[in-house]
């Protein structure tokens, strides 16, 4: 009997193999792809919108005071630009702690805004950078963060901070860490059925030797095999 960690599915992998390279190539692929990833105990499938042209789901699980999700920020705001339409990205900020709720309850106040990737790293600088903004902050302190260093009208940051769906997000992002399993970040869940990190893509054959970027660059690759591979 195969090992949980060991496959995926045997339809998944025999669909990388069949991917338009080289038959080396493609085996390496899908031995990657079965080595790079986690299946979830239990699947949680994927609200998408066919309106929209969503095939996928691809979620990511992050904090502003995690030190990795920092690093791995710009490559995955490259990623995001390139990924292909039919892939519904999903950022879920996590609060392992209550004095963590306040920055996961600031990035969904932050990301009702036109500029929210700009945001979004300008909070991650501030944090882990020039440490103007401790990561425990209070969300008073963190509203006039966004007022005095973001440049954000403060009647529209305090309104949306305590709003219906701003607490709606946050009740829905504390109950995912268990829905998901998560126990640690950065990590990422593809079609609600298997999870992956960069220490997870660092371990694996397609990992081995690499460093920074160029492990956060196969790790996408193999989040978008997969989660183009297992569209609906």
């Amino acid at each position: 009997m195969l090992k949980r960690r060991q496959v995926l599915t045997s339809s998944t992998a025999l669909a990388l193999a069949a991917l338009p390279f080289m038959p080396a190539r493609a085996q390496r692929i899908a031995d990657t792809f079965v080595a790079s990833f986690d299946p979830l105990r239990t699947p949680v499938p994927p609200v998408l919108d066919a309106s929209k042209g969503e095939k996928s789901e691809v979620r990511q699980f992050f904090a502003y005071w995690c030190t990795h999700c920092s690093n791995l920020e710009p490559a995955f705001l490259k990623w995001e630009k390139s990924a292909p339409k039919s892939i519904k990205i999903v950022r879920t900020p996590v609060a392992f702690s209550e004095p963590q709720k306040p920055l996961s309850t600031l990035f969904y106040v932050l990301d009702s805004f036109p500029n929210a990737s700009d945001l979004h790293v300008a909070v991650f600088s501030a944090i882990h950078n020039t440490r103007v903004l401790p990561a425990n902050a209070p969300a008073s302190k963190l509203m006039d963060f966004a007022v005095n260093a973001l440049k954000l009208p403060r009647d529209k940051v305090e309104a949306t901070w305590s709003s219906f769906a701003v607490q709606t997000k946050m009740r829905q992002a504390i109950s995912a860490l268990e829905t998901y399993e998560i126990e640690s970040i950065p990590l990422f869940v593809v079609q609600g059925r298997y999870k992956t990190s960069p220490s997870r893509m660092a371990n694996a054959p397609a990992g081995e030797g690499l460093r920074g970027d160029a492990v956060y660059n196969a790790m996408f690759k193999a989040i978008e095999t997969a989660a183009v591979s297992l569209q609906n």
